[in-house]
């Protein structure tokens, strides 16, 4: 499935582990204002060096979705429906930290000849 966010520009450009860790799972992520919706290209051309808001991302998603049969809008923060998913999200981190923890333990605090034996015998972690 293909993602495309929509990201307030300030934020894309403070917080670049944000859009890192999007891409890693093949989202494309977009500053906003951008080039790519009307609502966009207004501001840009409004103010070319526009830091965005929230509510022209918002603007540009849902602009993106109506333009595009194939494409379905959902907001990703501010709106209660969001906790649940961030809920699961978290739930599933927090029963798998103890794994993920004890391997990167293990791998940075033995030799290498040590680390595959160690990593056997943890495996029920």
């Amino acid at each position: 499935m293909a993602l495309k966010v929509y990201m307030v520009k300030v934020s894309y450009h403070q917080k670049p582990y944000r859009k890192s860790f999007m891409n890693m799972f093949g989202a494309e992520v977009i500053p906003s204002p951008s080039k790519f919706t009307n609502a966009g290209r207004a501001e840009l051309e409004r103010d070319p060096s526009s830091n965005g808001s929230l509510g022209l991302a918002i603007s540009e998603a849902v602009e993106d979705a109506i333009m595009n049969k194939d494409t379905n809008y959902a907001l990703g923060s501010v709106l209660n429906h969001v906790i649940l998913h961030q809920s699961l999200i978290g739930l599933e981190a927090k029963k798998n930290r103890w794994r993920s923890a004890a391997i990167i333990l293990i791998w940075y605090s033995l030799p290498a000849a040590e680390v595959q034996t160690s990593v056997e015998s943890h495996r029920h972690l």
